[in-house]
């Protein structure tokens, strides 16, 4: 018997076992599985309640747990990491079989990965400390007299930088979030943009009080979905493979699952 004989009978019995062959069938899904003889590489950031690693350096999170049941369940060999994400998204362009296990789905990424299934749906705020009072805003326009600080390769800072922001004026580019809170508390820059949902998480995990922050403008233009995605190299069978997987993985109730585990749903 053949690798993509043995993981079609396994990916049967699954569907058999959990009673959703027709299902599959009436929404018109055929599963998979894929002969692709290089290993997927999972990338997620270091992001709560996404992914992050444990006191004992396991990771943990949403994107953690949602790549992981996707591997099992369509037995693709992979790995799941964390990368900072404009590498992490440098990668996925230009490599192929570079899997981003969630990424804004916007105009200009559109044409430049294939979607997979969507994760869950993000909104950017500006936030500022509490207790800044004088800090306040009715338009993007407004937010351009203070330094604000956004992650290097995000949706929203992307956004930024197409509204007029200029680096190193009024805004702070950093690596990663740990960095980017911390230098909010610190009094370095005067806001971040960022989903306060999450952000509260990452807060927490750098040891300081996310009771402190308070979101004071929603950014309408950056309400978007968090989706699955590779690059325009990958497979075309390993795309199929991975978009019917999520479709299985929804109707199989193991996505809402992980989302009711971690909150977001």
């Amino acid at each position: 018997m053949s690798s993509i004989e043995l993981r079609l009978r396994r990916l049967i019995l699954f569907f058999i076992r959990k009673g959703l062959v027709v299902l599959l069938a009436l929404i018109g899904f055929e599963v998979k599985a894929t002969d692709e003889p290089n290993i997927l590489r999972f990338y997620s950031e270091i992001a709560a309640p996404y992914y992050w690693l444990d006191e004992n350096g396991e990771p943990q999170g949403v994107n953690f747990d949602l790549a992981k049941s996707l591997i099992e369940l369509t037995q693709v060999n992979a790995t799941i990491e964390h990368l900072p994400w404009a590498r992490a998204i440098h990668q996925a362009a230009n490599e192929p079989n570079v899997i981003l296990i969630s990424a804004l789905r916007t105009s200009s990424r559109e044409p430049l990965f294939q979607w997979l299934g969507e994760v869950h749906s993000v909104r950017a705020s500006f936030i500022r400390l509490a207790k800044n009072k004088h800090i306040r805003l009715t338009s993007i326009e407004q937010a351009k007299q203070f330094l604000v600080g956004s992650v290097r390769g995000y949706g929203a800072a992307n956004y930024l930088l197409k509204r007029g922001f200029i680096e190193n004026d009024n805004l702070a580019l950093v690596s990663s979030t740990e960095q980017l809170w911390t230098m909010l508390f610190k009094g370095r820059i005067d806001m971040v943009i960022a989903n306060v949902q999450t952000g509260k998480y990452e807060i927490q995990s750098v040891g300081l009080d996310a009771s402190e922050i308070e979101p004071i403008y929603d950014v309408e233009e950056l309400n978007f979905q968090l989706e699955m995605a590779t690059g325009l190299n990958t497979n075309a069978q390993v795309v199929e493979t991975l978009q019917t997987g999520i479709i299985a993985l929804k109707a199989n109730g193991e996505y809402q699952r992980i989302m009711q585990k971690w909150k977001l749903q």
